[in-house]
């Protein structure tokens, strides 16, 4: 029988953690070389490095390191915006899926059972309500005031090269049952307005009416319920992967759990952080003046997390940018799918 002092412990996948220095006598004893061991610094300059790539998504690791001046605070100001953002993001939803529903109701229906009872979309449903996601993020993008400074070309460009993440963003952080029903409540509102004083709009008003029951009683499922069965299920890879890394990038974004919602001040922070991603100098007219922009939000961010977490923003940082690799999954299968 071992003892505890007697040096000579039995380290395994059960007791590894039982005895420090028979633990540490077993890794030299298979060759470990101790000058090889990184110190908590370099591990941490190690883990920045290894996620770097080409990909401007995901080269934003680097520049959220720890600052040593975190005397900045995130101001009730910037919240108050944040949630006017998500206001404006949620009206030029709706707006464009008015004008694109009016004349279209059996696909407004078919589409809105298919979340209420979590059945597949046809493929080619599925590429037209993605199509019209495509057009809802793009017009919110121009409405943005930092691109206002930009000419329309770079902010085409923008949009154009770093729309998968964004969208993959949007999927995952916005496709909660709390936003749903905020969503539909608010369609519902914005429909009968415009019917009031548009006769052609009462059909989908009503339609709407007829389906916001079933959606406040939460009989829908996730949207990854939506992805065509079968064969071209099998070739996006809708699987258990695109679920797992959905679910991560929900839990990161509701942090207060997913009954109460997402947070809107980082995701819309770090939509932002995507969307002014520069991996592409060579096709912008004014790269530089791109990346003050994405610079400021990176900084915002920053911000926000320390306001949030105190001692652990390094961590919640590290995490943050991490959840970048779970989106360009995401975005993977998105992508594929609009093809």
């Amino acid at each position: 029988m071992d003892h505890k002092w007697d040096l000579n412990c039995v380290i395994d996948s059960t007791s590894r953690k039982s005895c420090k220095f028979c633990r540490y006598q077993k890794c030299l004893d298979a060759g470990m070389n101790p000058a090889y061991v990184l110190s908590p610094a370099e591990r941490k300059d190690r883990i920045l490095r290894q996620y770097q790539s080409k990909s401007g998504t995901t080269r934003i690791l680097p520049r959220l390191k720890l600052q040593r001046d975190l005397s900045m605070v995130y101001t009730q100001e910037e919240e108050l915006y944040h949630k006017k953002e998500y206001k404006s993001f949620m009206t030029t939803a709706c707006s464009k899926c008015l004008d694109f529903f009016v004349n279209r109701l059996d696909d407004y229906k078919t589409y809105h059972e298919s979340i209420i009872y979590n059945i597949p979309l046809t493929p080619e449903k599925m590429k037209l309500m993605m199509k019209l996601d495509e057009v809802i993020i793009t017009a919110h993008c121009l409405e943005l005031s930092d691109g206002h400074e930009l000419s329309s070309y770079d902010r085409m460009t923008l949009i154009k090269n770093n729309f998968s993440a964004l969208y993959g963003l949007v999927w995952a952080g916005y496709g909660q049952d709390y936003c749903t029903i905020e969503y539909y409540t608010t369609f519902l509102d914005f429909t009968q307005r415009r019917a009031s004083t548009d006769e052609n709009y009462r059909l989908l008003a009503n339609l709407a009416e007829e389906l916001l029951p079933l959606i406040i009683k939460g009989a829908f499922g996730n949207l990854n319920g939506l992805f065509p069965a079968n064969d071209l299920c099998q070739e996006l890879n809708v699987g258990a992967t695109f679920k797992q890394e959905t679910s991560k990038v929900q839990n990161w974004s509701a942090p207060y759990g997913l009954d109460n919602g997402p947070d809107h001040n980082i995701i819309l922070i770090f939509y932002k952080i995507i969307l002014f991603g520069t991996d592409f100098p060579d096709r912008l007219d004014e790269p530089t003046k791109i990346e003050a922009i994405r610079d400021k939000y990176l900084w915002q961010l920053h911000r926000y997390i320390k306001n949030q977490s105190g001692k652990k923003t390094y961590t919640l940082l590290h995490e943050t940018a991490m959840i970048i690799l779970s989106i360009k999954s995401i975005s993977t299968v998105l992508e594929n799918a609009m093809k």
